[in-house]
C-alpha cells in the first residue's frame, strides 16, 4: 500500500509464475518507456507547435544582372566582365547596347 491509501499500479507479469523473473523486469521497463516516450513525443509536438508559428515566407528576390549585345554579329546574353564577343571577337564599344536582365 501507498502511504496515501493507493496501491500502486503493477505492469507486467507481477502475480503468478513469472513473478519477480527476468521476463516481469522486462515488461515493466517496457512500459514504463513507451509511456516516457509518449509523453517526450507530446512534448516535444506542443514545442515544436509553439517554436514554429506560420510565417508568411518571403518572396524570393530577383536577381538582376546587367547584359551586353554586340552591334556586329548580335551576339547576346554576355555579362559585362566579358570585354570580347565570343562570336566575332570585338571588343566592347559604345555602340554595343547593354540592358538589365532579370534571372
Amino acid at each position: 500500500m501507498d502511504i496515501r491509501g493507493y496501491q500502486p499500479l503493477s505492469f507486467g507479469a507481477s502475480s503468478g509464475p513469472l513473478e519477480g523473473s527476468l521476463f516481469s523486469l522486462f515488461s515493466s521497463y517496457y512500459i514504463h518507456q513507451v509511456v516516457a516516450a509518449t509523453y517526450y513525443h507530446i512534448s516535444l509536438a506542443r514545442l515544436s507547435w509553439v517554436s514554429r508559428r506560420y510565417t508568411k515566407p518571403k518572396p524570393k528576390k530577383k536577381v538582376i544582372v546587367w547584359v551586353w549585345i554586340c552591334c556586329q554579329c548580335n551576339a547576346s546574353g554576355m555579362s559585362l566582365s566579358i570585354e570580347n564577343c565570343p562570336g566575332c571577337s570585338i571588343e566592347r564599344c559604345t555602340a554595343c547596347e547593354v540592358r538589365k536582365q532579370a534571372r
